[in-house]
């Protein structure tokens, strides 16, 4: 599935400098990341991005979306793994340092050779004095120190970690669900800059990445959905025609329809192979996807679930993977035991430039 591939990052205002690495991830790198539970319970806020000097080649991206035991995504080139990322809190561990060195030691393998993108969860803030939005009786910020020693993103300041990064036919924006997201806050100033700058010529894909998720059938966590938070931020979203939006926190998987404010906007259809197909030829809204299925323990879904806009939930152990052209976005999500393909869907819609091009005089 790995072409070889050397990963060159391109230079923008929220990313890092030009990086380069000696050769990509290939299966065996992949099969080392998840080899059973223990890998899968790391589930930090990150977010994995894959880059390429070829635009019409194929993206495979590793992301986690909750706190520090994985639960995130892949975007490749062909099938190397370009880099990896993280949207959850860091590894559930404290602060105890032995337990850090044994996580990072873990994830050695992967995050020596790519790039190992991470964004903040409630573990890494929520304790007093802080200023942070929610203080829950889950955590207390008592991975913030080792976290923010140990992971530096290109975010504005130490204190502001959202960033974004272009990585191939990808745009990624990465925000904090714990720092103040209000309308008149300086997050929400500046993912409404981020966002309205994206050149989808080159881009033509943007994924949104948090930690607390906006649409979640599961039940009992504290703040899990905050409606406010929904309220202020997912008007954004459609505004600006996100694609894809990853959260963690919750610790499952789970699936939408295209969908804002609750109503299904647009539902996927079966294509030639049977994989939910949603076309993006007319935009409707975002499908969102929470992927927080690391190893700490995992939430149950209710017997009964009414949300119509819920369209798959796996209470498993896993991790996603997405394969991004300019045209065509493939994200599946993976057992970490039996490395099979517990779900998946495509996102397809034309390439801006080839529309460009082909545009008559």
């Amino acid at each position: 599935m790995l072409a070889s591939l050397a990963l060159q990052r391109r230079s923008m205002p929220h990313s890092r400098s030009s990086t380069s690495f000696n050769r990509p991830l290939d299966r065996s790198d992949e099969d080392a990341l998840v080899p059973d539970h223990q890998i899968a319970a790391m589930e930090p806020d990150l977010v994995a991005a894959g880059a390429s000097s070829s635009p019409a080649r194929l993206a495979l991206h590793l992301i986690y979306s909750s706190s520090f035991f994985p639960a995130g995504f892949l975007l490749c080139e062909k099938k190397q793994v370009t880099q990896l990322a993280w949207c959850a809190s860091s590894p559930q561990t404290t602060w105890r340092l032995v337990e850090w060195d044994f996580f990072l030691n873990l994830i050695a393998p992967v995050a020596s050779r790519v790039p190992y993108m991470t964004t903040i969860g409630n573990h890494e803030r929520d304790y007093a004095e802080t200023g942070s939005v929610y203080v829950t009786p889950d955590s207390g910020g008592e991975c913030e120190v080792a976290y923010e020693s140990y992971f530096c993103m290109p975010a504005v300041s130490k204190d502001k970690p959202w960033y974004s990064i272009e990585q191939g036919s990808v745009h990624f924006v990465v925000m904090s669900t714990e720092h103040k997201w209000s309308e008149m806050s300086e997050q929400y100033k500046w993912m409404n800059q981020d966002l309205s700058s994206v050149n989808r010529s080159r881009t033509p894909w943007i994924i949104f990445i948090g930690h607390r998720p906006m649409y979640s059938s599961h039940v009992g966590i504290p703040v899990n959905v905050d409606l406010t938070f929904v309220a202020s931020v997912e008007p954004l979203l459609l505004k600006h025609q996100v694609d894809l939006v990853f959260f963690g926190h919750v610790h499952n998987y789970e699936r939408t329809c295209a969908v804002y404010k609750n109503r299904c906007k647009g539902k996927p259809k079966k294509d030639a192979s049977g994989i939910d197909t949603y076309d993006k030829c007319k935009y409707t809204a975002p499908v969102h996807a929470t992927v927080r299925a690391g190893g700490f323990s995992l939430d149950k879904f209710p017997r009964i679930v009414l949300n119509k806009w819920s369209l798959s939930r796996v209470s498993e152990f896993g991790y996603a993977r997405v394969h991004a052209t300019r045209g065509d976005m493939l994200v599946q999500f993976v057992s970490s035991r039996t490395m099979e393909v517990l779900d998946q869907f495509r996102i397809v819609k034309p390439d801006p430039a080839r529309r460009l091009r082909n545009k008559p005089v």
